[in-house]
């Protein structure tokens, strides 16, 4: 007797997970807008005058040498 109320607990969770499963998994995904082949992205590449202010005030003690994993 046990065994089959054991048996009928199992199937009723993974009956429920399944179906649970669906209704999150099974829904049409929501895509935000792609850019398209007529939508062009401009890029602003920086002025010399921006490249040389860059390379004025760059220093070496801002950088950081990257720590090893564990």
């Amino acid at each position: 007797m046990s065994n089959r109320i054991v048996l009928g607990g199992i199937l009723l969770l993974t009956l429920g997970t399944a179906v649970a499963g669906t209704f999150l998994y099974g829904q049409e995904a929501s895509y935000e807008a792609q850019p398209t082949a007529t939508q062009v992205v401009t890029v602003e590449e920086p002025s010399d005058a921006t490249i040389a202010s860059w390379k004025a005030t760059a220093v070496a003690s801002n950088f950081l040498q990257p720590k090893l994993p564990i």
